[in-house]
């Protein structure tokens, strides 16, 4: 099933103190951080092909490459906007997504525990895995299998739960 070439959509936001470098734990950087950045940049992805994917379809993304190169501070717009350039070379039902955590040994030997990746098998949460940590040692992975979402979810939504406050 092809997607329309130069279907568009655009989401704007304003930065708030939530969506900080600060809120994440860089303390005392109020601009917008670059894990909302791409959280944008798939809603907004997302939204461009959402509207002509048959029930039950879905769209992920599995590579980012991008550069974040101005910083924008609490109170400014930002906006993302993505144009369906050429066909989806691929198109199917969702697979059931697993959630598999994981504790690694680093090779420099620091333990980081509760790494949490979702994907359809373990070969392909480790293979994610060691794309973040070359030669790490997995010392344990424990998996969660994950039901499909039942309820849309936009950008207020993720903003919703990321800062704890309730949905107006």
């Amino acid at each position: 099933m092809p997607l329309t070439p130069g279907l568009t959509a655009e989401f704007e936001q304003v930065v708030t103190p939530e969506l900080t470098a600060d809120a994440l734990g860089n303390k005392g950087v109020q601009v917008f951080a670059t894990p909302f950045v791409i959280n944008l940049m798939e809603l907004t992805c997302n939204a461009v092909m959402k509207p002509e994917l048959p029930e039950g379809f879905a769209s992920v993304g599995t590579v980012v490459e991008m550069k974040h190169l101005a910083a924008t501070p609490v109170g400014m717009k930002v906006r993302a906007k993505a144009t369906l350039r050429g066909k989806i070379a691929r198109c199917r039902e969702a697979p059931a997504m697993i959630r598999y955590g994981f504790n690694i040994r680093t090779r420099s030997g620091q333990r980081v525990d509760n790494i949490c990746i979702m994907a359809a098998s373990q070969a392909d949460a480790e293979r994610r895995l060691r794309q973040m940590y070359h030669h790490c040692e997995i010392v344990h992975c424990q998996t969660e299998a994950v039901g499909p979402r039942n309820d849309p979810l936009d950008l207020e939504g993720v903003i919703g739960i990321i800062s704890d406050e309730p949905e107006t």
